[in-house]
């Protein structure tokens, strides 16, 4: 024995609640509220199978949550803005097909021998403008633009019925002014533009605007 009493001194048993000779009220080992779920956590025993089986729905609700995140971002990627922003980095860097692709189907020609050709035109045009540019700002011209606030128009407006004549299946039909910058050695301008598109078969065509 090697427990005392915490009042006279009395030796006693580990296990002795009272001290028999004072009648003082003794600490008893593992009465403790905080020792007895210490010692349960560490004595219980742990279903290994049962805790892979609750990881399981656990990761497909993350996994679940990681794919609406990449749907959002997707999603958001695709509207009109982007594609307007697509279409001007297209222009400014002068890559032909990126602009025709982005052409209603209309204007597009379903054979690709004239698609190559209508496509080797455009970038025909390009080089001329590039050189046109070079000429008037200098060889290391640049360009910027900054995209303002978007105006869509609905079935009925002048602006919507105007192309859903012009091109088929027109679902949204919107406009971007455009604040355009060319800078050079030379010269510099700046203009102003409107960027017209329409979502046709669930994808964002430009059919209207340009630079300088």
């Amino acid at each position: 024995m090697s427990k005392f009493c915490s009042n006279c001194g009395t030796q006693l048993d580990d296990l002795a609640a009272v001290c028999p000779s004072c009648g003082a009220k003794q600490a008893v080992p593992g009465a403790n509220p905080v020792d007895k779920v210490k010692q349960f956590v560490n004595n219980a025993p742990v279903d290994i199978e049962k805790v892979k089986k609750n990881r399981i729905p656990i990761i497909i609700g993350a996994a679940a949550v990681l794919l609406v995140i990449i749907l959002i971002v997707a999603i958001s990627g695709s509207g009109p803005k982007a594609a307007a922003k697509k279409y001007l980095n297209a222009v400014k860097n002068l890559n032909a097909k990126k602009v025709y692709n982005m052409l209603p189907e209309e204007e597009q020609e379903e054979d690709r021998d004239d698609r190559e050709e209508d496509i080797e035109d455009l970038e025909e045009n390009f080089e001329m403008m590039d050189e046109l540019f070079e000429d008037e700002y200098g060889k290391n011209y640049r360009i910027s633009y900054k995209i303002g606030d978007m105006e869509e128009y609905e079935e009925g407006d002048d602006e919507f019925d105007h192309y859903d004549d012009r091109y088929d299946d027109v679902k949204r039909v919107v406009s971007f002014e455009v604040e355009l910058s060319i800078k050079g050695s030379e010269d510099e301008d700046e203009d102003e533009t409107t960027i017209w598109l329409i979502k046709q078969d669930g994808s964002w065509r430009v059919v209207g605007g340009g630079i300088f």
